[in-house]
Order: structure tokens, then sequence, then C-alpha cells
């Protein structure tokens, strides 16, 4: 039997964030179809200093530091958007109901 994990806060560098103009870790996902989705604001687990917010896309979390991070995520997305029609094809609206008339 193992002992059991506990989870401990790791002090922060003084004044700095911990994620200064870079990625901490190199990942790729494959999202498809209908996500499930949460995005919530979280408060620093120790102490005074700013937030996060937190993205969950399915099983996928992104943590943004900083409203420059944020803004970065926002251009992607927004490029990505513009790239849709090109990659899947155009969005076509499914033809509108019409009743057949009566007779």
């Amino acid at each position: 039997m193992t002992a059991p994990r506990h989870l401990q806060v790791v002090p922060k560098t003084r004044g700095q964030r911990v994620l200064d103009y870079r990625c901490d870790l190199v990942t790729q996902a494959v999202l498809g179809g209908d996500i499930d989705f949460r995005v919530q604001a979280m408060s620093p687990v120790i102490g005074p200093g700013p937030g996060t917010i937190s993205i969950r896309l399915g099983r996928v979390v992104l943590v943004i530091e900083d409203r420059e991070a944020l803004q970065v995520l926002r251009t992607a997305v927004l490029q990505a958007v513009e790239l849709a029609d090109r990659a899947f094809g155009a969005d076509m609206q499914p033809p509108a109901y019409k009743p057949r008339p009566s007779k």
C-alpha cells in the first residue's frame, strides 16, 4: 500500500510571475464536435496577488496568468475563425422547413 500524497504550495519567486513570457508545457490536443467547457476566475492559492483565469475544454485546461496572455489567445482564436471556411468548408445552413400545401 502506498502512502497518501498531499499537495503542497510552492512559493513564488520574489516579485516575478512563474510564467514570464513563456509556455510551461508543449502539448497537442485534438478537439472536435460539441466539447464540454468551463471558464472561471481563480483567486491566488496563498497570500495576496493576482489571480488567474482557468479555461477547461474537455480534458484540456489552459491557465491564463495575465491580460497579455489572454489577448494572445483571443488573437489566435480570431485568426482560426477566419480560416474556418477554408479548413472545414462553408458553413451551410440547413434549408428552412416548408410544409407541403394541403390539397
